[in-house]
This record gives structure tokens, sequence and C-alpha cells, in this order.
């Protein structure tokens, strides 16, 4: 679903455009909202660069029940468990 923001909200927040998609990624996943791949993906970034931007702003979060399960049922499907 296509979001519109205003300009004057984005320069309220003093917010780039092409910022928006990672600020709203970084707090939804800060906020526990959104999954590590997910929120890289709304950021249009690739995890890796996604974790990086992360650990700039120092915002650490355990994986949730659900992200440690899916990682788990990973690694048992790779037969590393």
């Amino acid at each position: 679903m296509p979001v519109v923001v205003e300009d004057e909200v984005l320069h309220e927040a003093h917010i780039a455009p092409e910022d928006f998609r990672s600020e709203l990624a970084v707090m939804l996943y800060a906020s526990g909202r959104l999954p590590l791949g997910k929120a890289a993906q709304t950021a249009g970034m690739n995890r890796l660069d996604f974790q990086k931007l992360l650990g700039e702003r120092r915002i650490s979060r355990g994986p949730t029940v659900e992200e440690f399960q899916r990682e788990v049922a990973g690694l048992r499907e790779l037969g590393l468990l």
C-alpha cells in the first residue's frame, strides 16, 4: 500500500524524502514491530547495511520468540541442529 507523506511534514520532521523509509524501518524495528529482514526490506536496504545503520544509531534488540523459532527451524532444515 503506498503511503503519501506531505513535504511539509517531512520538512517539519527534518527528514529528507529519501531518508523517510529508513527512518520508518528503524522505528518499527526498534519498537519490535518488524523483524530485521522486513525492516531492512522496508528501508530499501540489504540486511547488512540495515544492521550497520542500526549500529550507527546504537539500536540493538534481541530476536523475538517468533524470529528465534524461525532461525531454529532454518538450522534444523540445514541439518545443523
